[in-house]
């Protein structure tokens, strides 16, 4: 199934993120935003464009992830840009990753924050799309 490198690539990126200077242990897989302790970050597989067949024997995909980062109390911008950084350093500059994905490109960044509140908190939202090629017969297993 197509979806099988996908998740593959997710667990890699769960596993390099984990240990972070900014977020530590505070990483997790999930498709919510369940955070008790920030700064922290969820991962999630985003979104799956239709796989695209190059010819009988191999298949490629666009698989879209979401780093989601988790902060609290004052500097907001400051700590998800910095957590940003830190992230896109790491995601860009492991090979391992190159394993399973041709090409990794992070898209945008959106920033939900509640600033007024008595203890301020804000969440950002990273898009990363990975080129995964399949072969023809692990993508239709």
């Amino acid at each position: 199934m197509a979806e099988h490198k996908a998740l593959t690539v997710i667990n890699k990126v769960v596993l390099l993120l984990t240990g972070l200077e900014t977020t530590g242990n505070r990483v997790e897989k999930t498709r919510g935003y369940p955070k008790a302790v920030t700064p922290a970050m969820s991962v999630r597989l985003a979104t799956l464009d239709p796989v695209r067949e190059l010819s009988n024997t191999v298949l490629d995909s666009f698989e879209d992830l979401e780093t989601i980062y988790h902060v609290e109390g004052s500097d907001l911008d400051d700590q998800i840009l910095t957590i940003d950084a830190e992230v896109f350093a790491a995601i860009m500059g492991d090979r391992t990753l190159t394993g399973e994905a041709l090409d990794t490109d992070p898209q945008a960044l959106t920033v939900e924050s509640n600033a007024d509140k008595e203890l301020p908190s804000a969440m950002a939202i990273r898009r990363w799309r990975f080129h995964i090629r399949h072969s023809s017969t692990s993508a239709t297993a």
